[in-house]
């Protein structure tokens, strides 16, 4: 009777062992879906600051060329600036002119396409156009110069005959 009665007792802590396993398994199952579902949110997170991390990035990508395009140009305007020449000056003035508003017109369309949450894309729009108005007055202003002295050059060599 002692094996039947210890037979009853085992039975009955199986099937407490068994309903403590059950719930066991299923706060681990609990657990490992919560788990699962903090890491597809911290990865939704990561995604969307990558996305304003690389619009950001772009925006400085454009920004640098425009700036290696603005030194390129103010190089060329010197150079005309210095050769006193007005035919070349008035030739070349329309080419710089056309340069710098098509680098101008790719940041501007790069700018535009970048995501809404990038820092501070709006406020480089009015940078951009006093840095091109600024870069068009002096090309005038070198244009009109160059004019000025090739009429001045060419007065005084009609006084020295």
């Amino acid at each position: 009777m002692n094996e039947a009665g210890w037979m009853k007792t085992a039975g009955t802590t199986d099937f407490n062992l068994g309903l403590r396993l059950t719930l066991t398994f299923a706060a681990l199952i609990v657990l490992i879906l919560g788990g699962n579902a903090l890491i597809v949110w911290q990865f939704h997170i990561t995604r969307n600051q990558t996305d304003r991390l690389s619009g950001a990035n772009q925006q400085l990508i454009e920004v640098l060329r425009l700036q290696a395009s603005l030194l390129s140009f103010h190089r060329r305007l010197d150079d005309l600036a210095l050769s006193m020449d007005a035919r070349r000056v008035e030739s070349e003035a329309e080419s710089l002119h056309r340069a710098l508003h098509e680098q101008t017109q790719q940041t501007r369309t790069a700018i535009a396409k970048l995501p809404s949450g990038t820092a501070f894309s709006l406020n480089y729009m009015p940078l951009l156009k006093k840095l091109v108005a600024n870069a068009s007055c002096r090309l005038r202003a070198v244009v009109m110069i160059s004019a000025n002295c090739g009429s001045v050059r060419k007065a005084s060599s009609r006084r020295s005959l």
